[in-house]
């Protein structure tokens, strides 16, 4: 069983910006707007294709990072781990396209979603909800 924990809204490169997700989370220690942005330091395939910042009291601060995988039909997620100095240990999270139907016509809307790990007995417990509106940190 999955729970939803947040959502994004993909931006392509326009205007000199290159692309971004924009959204929402709402996880034990990383609550808040989110912004997922290319990694600037990807040296292989295997290092994050994205950097998850989490806006906070002092501004955009990096909480993660997020592969772009394909699923056996194609079609692409993001496999995200939040972690920060302020968890004792990482979230693992995914973000899936919803579809023309969920999504009410929109484009690039995602939805994050959070699954127990097999044989885990940890609860996840939504932190709050407090939302600032600020910049994106690029």
């Amino acid at each position: 069983m999955s729970r939803e924990v947040g959502n994004l809204v993909y931006f392509p490169a326009d205007k000199g910006k290159g692309e971004y997700y924009l959204g929402k989370l709402d996880l034990p220690g990383a609550t808040g707007k989110i912004c997922l942005v290319p990694n600037a330091n990807r040296r292989s395939d295997n290092s994050p294709s994205l950097v998850l910042k989490l806006h906070g009291a002092g501004g955009w601060v990096e909480y993660g990072a997020a592969w772009i995988k394909a699923m056996q039909t194609g079609e692409d997620f993001l496999s995200i781990t939040v972690d920060a100095p302020n968890m004792d240990k990482p979230i693992y999270v995914a973000a899936f396209m919803l579809d023309d139907d969920e999504a009410n016509g929109e484009k690039d809307h995602w939805r994050i979603v959070w699954g127990r790990p097999r044989g885990a007995k940890t609860q996840l417990v939504p932190a709050g909800n407090g939302m600032p509106d600020d910049e994106i940190p690029f």
